[in-house]
């Protein structure tokens, strides 16, 4: 057993202290045991690419429902057309649009007409004339006949 000098208060210290017993400095350095050691293995950085390319993705379909929407309805056949149209026409100056059922649709071209029957503001079921103008397939006038 050996004196030596603690680096840090130069105090007398055993060669077999764990630490100087004046300032409390570690005097000897223990290696880890090998045994019990875990590999970690490389640090990963967070892949922000793929995140993009996913959130990008989502903006697209987002997109495309949301044009498809509100896209404009013309189907292959233009009388089908103006005659839906005329009904979401007419609902708007229903009481109970929800309870409107359409008939006899008759389409001349420039003007649709047809029948609605639908609950006024007491509950009762009523059928009236309704008719529909049209300038091409852009809608310009929608009436209830009373």
């Amino acid at each position: 057993m050996a004196l030596i000098s603690c680096p840090d208060c130069q105090e007398s210290v055993s060669d077999l202290a764990p630490a100087c017993p004046k300032c409390g400095r570690p005097l000897h350095f223990v290696a880890p045991d090998p045994s019990r050691m875990v590999s970690v293995g490389p640090e990963k950085k967070a892949s922000t690419t793929g995140r993009t390319v996913g959130i990008g993705c989502l903006v697209i379909i987002g997109a495309l429902i949301i044009l498809g929407a509100i896209g404009s309805h013309t189907p292959e056949n233009p009388r089908i057309s103006r005659q839906v149209d005329c009904e979401m026409a007419i609902e708007r100056q229903l009481k109970a649009p929800k309870t409107a059922s359409f008939d006899d649709w008759s389409d001349m071209g420039t003007v649709v007409t047809g029948t609605v029957t639908s609950q006024n503001a007491f509950g009762a079921k009523l059928t009236k004339s309704v008719r529909c103008t049209f300038d091409g397939m852009t809608l310009q006038s929608a009436v209830v006949i009373e």
